[in-house]
This record gives structure tokens, sequence and C-alpha cells, in this order.
């Protein structure tokens, strides 16, 4: 399959932090759960995507919330990430502290419970205020090295090699029973 046979498939979002394949992110989207009544706060996900960024910026359009604004949200669901959604994520200064390098004399310590890490790689799906019915993705958000408490838009592009051994990866987990 080449690139022109499917433009939506064959295509994938670039950060300098990994790229995602969008058939993967919209699959991995599609998959959470988005319950307006359970949403309170920022604290689990999914949840809103108050789409303000520094300086009054922002990553998407109004048109883009599927031409239904008063009645459309923007979400927020980690994506190419182990996270347990039903339970709150790990705090950003405990995450921190297990990516710093290990000490030779603390290997002892280093086999624990994994953190609920969301990643750095976020879905912003387009849902229904009060049905809760995802319309699908908009785009991916990803948080820069420089400023891990900000969220970048990441633009699309055709896949690469690397995106489709992604892909390659990604099918051989999904046929895998276990």
């Amino acid at each position: 399959m080449t690139n022109e046979d499917s433009p939506k498939l064959a295509r994938q979002y670039y950060t300098p932090r990994g790229i995602v394949p969008a058939r993967v992110a919209e699959k991995q989207v599609q998959e959470a759960p988005i319950n307006p009544a359970t949403i309170q706060g920022n604290r689990l996900y999914p949840h809103h995507y108050r789409n303000s960024e520094a300086v009054g910026t922002s990553n998407f359009k109004p048109h883009e919330q599927r031409n239904d604004p008063d009645n459309r949200q923007f979400y927020e669901v980690p994506i190419n990430s182990r996270i347990n959604l039903a339970k709150p994520p790990a705090r950003v200064d405990r995450i921190r502290v297990v990516e710093t390098d290990l000490h030779s004399n603390d290997r002892g310590r280093v086999v624990k419970n994994e953190l609920n890490d969301p990643g750095v790689f976020r879905g912003v799906v387009t849902g229904n205020r009060t049905t809760g019915e995802n319309f699908g993705l908009v785009g991916v958000t990803y948080r820069p090295e420089d400023r891990p408490r900000a969220l970048r838009r990441a633009p699309m592009e055709p896949l690469d090699r690397e995106g489709r051994q992604f892909l390659r990866r990604f099918d051989d987990d999904a046929a895998d029973p276990h």
C-alpha cells in the first residue's frame, strides 16, 4: 500500500519525542470511554482539554469541534502509554524521580510497582457534552522536553519507515490473544 492509496491511514503525527501513526492514535482514543457525568476536574483521564496554551495561543481552532461548538467539547486522552484510566495518574515529581539516572547502589530498589504514567502523548477528541459520544480524533499533542507542563500540537506528515514499523508492531500486538 502506498501513501496515495489511503491518505488517512498512511499519515503519522510527528514530534521530536517520537512518531504516532494516525491509525494507532485513532484506535486508542476510540477505546477510551468518555462519560461527562464522571468527569470532575483534570485529575482522571479522559478529561476536558482547555485548548489554551501560553500567551493566549491555542492548538485547535473552533471549527475543529465538529460544527457545533455549543454542544461539543474537547477531551484529552493519553495515547501510547500503559496508564490505567480508572486510577489517578502519578504526580510529575514521582515520574521525574523514576526517569533520573540510577546510582549503582540503588539497584535493589528498582523493582517496584509501575507508576500510572500518562506519558508524553495525548490524543484530543471531540465529544458531545451531554451524551459523551466520541466523534473521533482531532489531533495529537505532546509535552515538549524544554517545557514539560506545556502541550504542543503534533503536525501530520506522510508515513515514513519508522511509522510503518510501528504499525507492524501494533498489528502484531493486536493479533496476539494474550
